[in-house]
């Protein structure tokens, strides 16, 4: 069964950053006989504001390549999606790791901070939602006016600093889970500086009252970037299915 999703994303960079470092995307491919019928993907970069917006935009073109590339190999795509992500982020790892090494500004000083990014990453396969998740981008769910999230951040007890990020040359535990989608449902993902900068209560607030996916996200973006205690960059993919 394929389900019918509108998709919106928007993004507002920080007033301390001269890039922004998150990245979004999506696909959709509904006119595949079979495999996945919608990607969404958000990564947010870090190591410097070249380096973090380097990251997060390899790690979200690499995430949406690889389905791209498979569109037409059907041999390629396995019954297992949740292995398939596990070992799909772990390819994104070592593309990240290498090129921070590999870049220009490496060789220029060597002493300079690698690169690196989260990843939350979601797989829509007939009604079955996959996600693959490392660092501490978020996705949650909302469902009957609930909103749970479904993501586990990778952070230290204090909140200060990743435990996990793709490209740190660290082993990878990605956190997955799979859920099966129901009418109406609507799948929200955010970087930091979206849930970081507004409570539970105002998302939800901006999510009922905004009918409209392009204002509700724009919205979204828009109230964290006014809020005192914004800092980083906000950004936002929201799903509707119907």
């Amino acid at each position: 069964m394929i389900i019918d999703t509108q998709t919106a994303t928007a993004s507002e960079i920080s007033l301390t950053h001269t890039q922004n470092q998150d990245t979004t995307g999506m696909l959709n491919l509904r006119l595949r006989n079979r495999g996945p019928s919608g990607i969404w993907v958000i990564s947010d970069g870090m190591g410097g504001h070249v380096s973090g917006t380097q990251a997060s935009r390899l790690i979200v073109q690499g995430f949406l390549d690889h389905f791209l590339l498979s569109y037409f190999d059907l041999v390629r795509f396995s019954e297992d999606w949740t292995q398939y992500l596990r070992e799909l982020v772990a390819e994104l790892d070592t593309a990240v790791y290498n090129f921070g090494f590999s870049g220009e500004a490496f060789h220029n000083d060597p002493h300079r901070s690698l690169m690196g990014a989260t990843i939350t990453g979601a797989v829509l396969v007939d009604n079955c939602l996959y996600l693959v998740h490392i660092g501490d981008s978020r996705c949650y769910l909302l469902r009957n006016d609930s909103l749970s999230q479904l993501t586990v951040d990778h952070i230290t007890a204090d909140g200060e600093y990743l435990t996990q990020a793709l490209g740190s040359g660290d082993p990878l535990h990605p956190f997955t889970t799979m859920l099966r989608i129901q009418a109406q449902d609507r799948l929200i993902l955010l970087s930091d500086g979206v849930y970081k900068a507004l409570e539970i209560k105002q998302i939800m607030a901006i999510l009922g009252k905004e009918n409209r996916l392009e204002n509700a996200v724009r919205c979204l973006v828009q109230t964290a970037s006014t809020a005192t205690q914004f800092g980083d960059d906000a950004s936002v993919l929201l799903v509707a299915f119907g």
